[in-house]
């Protein structure tokens, strides 16, 4: 996918795949506004599979094995994330996403599966979320604000 250069909507649902690999959307991640990963067996992204991708506003991710989400995913220009029929590992790796959904943004379904104390909660309902500490965001060298 490196050769592409403007693509505003990518859909890969169906398509076996494990893992998402490092930059996987570099190229083309200014632009990409919705991304389809749902129903591919997906287990895991590597740490930066999403850098470069700064437009996206919708997320398809149910019905994979995934437990967690990669560090390198921005969730502040998301609208809108599907997340239900995955086994979420509900510890500190997930606080972002469940201080995005306590934004008031949208709150999805997704069923923890570990640990064994917050296994068939929802993620939003979770208490495994409480003792997690808040990174403070760190300006980046050349960007604006």
């Amino acid at each position: 996918m490196s050769k592409l250069r403007v693509v505003e909507e990518l859909v890969l649902s169906r398509n076996p795949m494990k893992t998402i690999p490092d930059h996987a959307f570099q190229s083309f991640g200014r632009y990409m506004e919705k991304l389809h990963l749902d129903n591919m067996g997906l287990e895991k992204f590597s740490d930066g599979a999403f850098v470069g991708v700064t437009a996206l506003k919708s997320l398809h991710l149910e019905n994979n094995r995934l437990r967690s989400l990669p560090r390198s995913l921005e969730l502040s220009s998301l609208q809108n994330i599907t997340i239900s029929g995955n086994p979420w590992t509900c510890n500190c790796m997930l606080a972002p996403l469940r201080r995005w959904m306590d934004s008031g943004r949208h709150r999805p379904d997704g069923i923890c599966s570990a640990p064994s104390q917050q296994k068939g909660k929802q993620v939003r309902d979770s208490s495994a979320f409480s003792s997690c500490r808040v990174k403070p965001n760190r300006t980046r060298k050349g960007t604006r604000h």
